[in-house]
């Protein structure tokens, strides 16, 4: 059977380092689960090396256990696989086999992308040309189930739509200004969602608008005047700061592995004037350095996280609620690459920052939660757009 295959370019580019990895995956940071079948099939499997494979295995959690050092049992001291190396590829389990490939099954469509929160899958970020997306058809035996064509269909022009807006040079609009349109189209949606009001017609209607001249640089000239306010920008992103910064600061990063500069970012909480100084400071040097980082950030996110399957009709195709989230993410990369520069003048290992930042806030779910609390607290619907304007 015949299936559509839409696949971001940095896909098929990925290839695992291995024990060369700074920031490895095989850790019980998070959960390595293991199916029930594979469980079984590693219980039959006649190998010199199966019983150690069976040790390792908490058969209640459905994962692998760690040791000490929080670190996958099965992980040799140079940061290898030791299943890979004794037994081969095809004996990984099927979490292992495709991290940190992302795949996403609508129906006879599958999207399949990279999660950043690898830093190797992170360091494509940098890449100076833009993101680009393969299309074809695939055969594939696996059964699918099926899904309302109709709202996949308008999920994903209006995403077409957007990542088209952050890549194209037509409009002559800044980065923020497309920010500013991206989350002002969300919002929009989300309201209307709501509502019960956002279907097929008033999809098409949206686009039809949002596409004209006169709506994007109407919407950017809004951008702009908020952008030109840049103490009010900044005053506010340190207001979130200090909201956020003790579940980041303390919870977080203070039980990672990085050298996170705690002690500046801790002078930030108490004095304001300093941290716009040097997140001003840090800007300069991020637009010059990273010219295209944003765009393929929030490319990423969008092929990522703008819609998903609905937790109650599977067949249906929603707006994902992650989208924020990952605005979120994308301010404290900012001002954790921002911590560093003032720092050192210069970020060593920017992409293994990234991805733990990502590992914490995108897949912390305790995290997340009191981050969505704060959110909810502060508005963040109103004021994200001010927000992380800041922070362009």
């Amino acid at each position: 059977m015949n299936r559509k295959v839409l696949e971001m370019s940095w896909y098929s580019d990925f290839i695992c380092v291995g024990g060369e990895c700074p920031l490895t995956c095989c850790t019980t940071w998070w959960k390595i689960e293991l199916l029930d079948e594979e469980i079984e099939r590693y219980e039959k499997m006649e190998h010199p090396y199966a019983d150690e494979i069976i040790q390792a295995i908490d058969k209640e959690g459905n994962r692998f256990k760690g040791n000490s050092c929080r670190k996958c049992k099965l992980l040799t001291e140079d940061g290898w696989c030791s299943i890979v190396r004794k037994c081969g590829e095809e004996y990984l389990s099927l979490t292992c086999a495709l991290y940190p490939r992302q795949i996403k099954d609508y129906g006879d469509i599958v999207e399949r992308t990279l999660d950043i929160t690898c830093p190797e899958s992170a360091s494509f970020l940098f890449k100076k040309e833009p993101v680009f997306f393969n299309y074809n058809e695939v055969e594939m035996k696996e059964e699918f189930a099926p899904i309302d064509y109709e709202s996949y269909d308008m999920y994903a022009m209006i995403r077409n739509y957007l990542i088209e807006l952050w890549q194209s040079e037509e409009w002559n609009i800044t980065y923020a200004d497309k920010y500013y349109i991206m989350l002002h189209l969300y919002y929009k949606i989300k309201n209307l969602s709501e509502r019960g009001r956002f279907h097929s017609r008033s999809a098409k209607q949206m686009l039809k608008i949002f596409s004209k001249s006169d709506t994007i640089h109407a919407l950017a000239d809004v951008s702009k005047a908020i952008h030109n306010d840049r103490e009010a920008c900044l005053k506010l992103l340190h207001y979130f700061f200090v909201r956020t910064g003790d579940v980041v600061v303390e919870n977080i990063l203070i039980n990672r592995e990085r050298n996170y500069d705690i002690e500046l970012l801790n002078k930030w909480l108490r004095d304001r004037d300093l941290f716009i100084q040097n997140v001003n400071d840090y800007l300069e040097h991020f637009r010059q350095t990273y010219p295209r980082m944003a765009e393929n950030y929030f490319v990423y996110a969008l092929f990522l996280f703008w819609m998903e399957k609905s937790p109650e009709d599977s067949e249906k195709i929603i707006l994902s609620s992650k989208l924020p989230i990952k605005c979120v993410e994308w301010l404290w990369i900012q001002l954790i690459a921002a911590s560093f520069w003032t720092r050192q003048k210069k970020i060593d290992e920017f992409e293994v920052y990234i991805a733990e930042i990502d590992r914490c806030i995108d897949h912390g779910s305790v995290i997340r939660r009191e981050l969505a609390k704060i959110m909810k607290e502060i508005s963040f619907d109103q004021e994200a757009r001010m927000l992380i304007l800041a922070l362009f």
